[in-house]
């Protein structure tokens, strides 16, 4: 029995083997991803993710003949001096093929292809709304959101407004240490994303947090947009939720009616009427030290948070100065 199996573990490597060579010498499109995906687009059309070829391709030689006779006739383009080919070995030809030169090489005889085609955020301090993928799958954020529709090739277009997201980038850079470490702007009339800013890994949006049950006067039971769901729970005097649920209880209770937040671009207002003035929200979040303001201004609902300085408390002089800061802050943000 057991030198049957021994019989069966060699033929099986044998086998592996003998595929590995065979797709070597065939010049096998088996060592590349074509992972091509549509464009992720602010709501003007601008990109926001591009997809950048990375692909390589290797010639394999044999010393069958000298002088680069035995150079396939597509790659001779690729090769300056013939004369100084080895005889024998992987000779790298180009590392920096496009996607249609791979489709030229990739079923030439004796030619290796390997890379892929990789995405790019364009804006770093918006990759974890963006997201991630692998092997042209959308694993999180926007490319999970919207894998669908990227994955046919298909660019899809977001509420983001690129011109309004730079403009916070830029104040970022400005502003130094003690600029938010995340911002978000919601279009109050439509619940538009419509700017993210963030040096986390994680949607600060969709992260828990604990508050007590009487600083809301309403609580969705359940909050949806296109990055899924959540709901709070209720623990003792305490909700834990997140801050899109507190993001949409002002939408419902500035508007009337209720009013989801959504990353997709609106047409038209789904806002008959709106409250213009309201009391704007700070919560100290003791288990992180952090803070967390929701600030209304004109048509925008704006939520900023940051880290608490580990020189200081929860204490007044502190709020003073963070609100003082806000009111600037977001007048410039949002100036027309």
């Amino acid at each position: 029995m057991r030198y049957m199996s021994n019989i069966c573990l060699l033929f099986a490597i044998f086998l592996v083997f003998f595929t590995l060579i065979f797709n070597i010498s065939k010049g096998s499109s088996s060592y590349f991803k074509e992972t091509k995906r549509g464009y992720l687009l602010d709501r003007y059309g601008e990109p926001l993710v591009i997809n950048k070829e990375n692909f390589q391709a290797y010639l394999l030689m044999k010393g069958k003949s000298l002088f680069g006779k035995d150079v396939p006739d597509e790659v001779k383009p690729y090769i300056q001096e013939t004369l100084e080919l080895p005889k024998k070995g992987l000779l790298l030809i180009s590392e920096g093929l496009t996607q249609d030169e791979v489709y030229k090489l990739q079923n030439v005889k004796n030619v290796i292809i390997k890379g892929e085609i990789r995405r790019k955020v364009l804006y770093p301090e918006m990759r974890a709304l963006i997201g991630s993928t692998l092997g042209g799958e959308g694993l999180s954020g926007l490319e999970k959101a919207f894998n669908k529709e990227l994955k046919g090739i298909d660019s899809k277009s977001t509420s983001l407004d690129l011109n309004l997201c730079k403009r916070i980038y830029n104040y970022a850079r400005k502003w130094g240490p003690n600029f938010p470490t995340d911002v978000a702007i919601f279009k109050r009339e439509t619940g538009e994303l419509l700017a993210f800013y963030s040096i986390d890994e994680k949607v600060f949006l969709m992260e828990p947090l604990v508050i007590r049950e009487n600083i809301l006067n309403k609580v969705p039971k359940e909050t949806l947009w296109e990055l899924g769901k959540a709901e709070y729970k209720k623990e003792g005097n305490f909700l834990r939720l997140t801050p899109l649920h507190i993001v949409q209880s002002f939408l419902e209770e500035d508007c009337g009616k209720i009013i989801n937040p959504t990353l997709t671009p609106l047409k038209e207002k789904l806002c008959d009427r709106l409250t213009l003035e309201r009391e704007n929200l700070y919560l100290y979040l003791s288990h992180n030290k952090r803070w967390l303001s929701f600030i209304t201004k004109d048509d925008y609902l704006l939520v900023l948070s940051g880290y608490l300085p580990s020189e200081e408390k929860d204490e007044e002089p502190f709020w003073q100065r963070l609100k003082k800061e806000h009111d600037h802050l977001v007048n410039l943000m949002i100036k027309p």
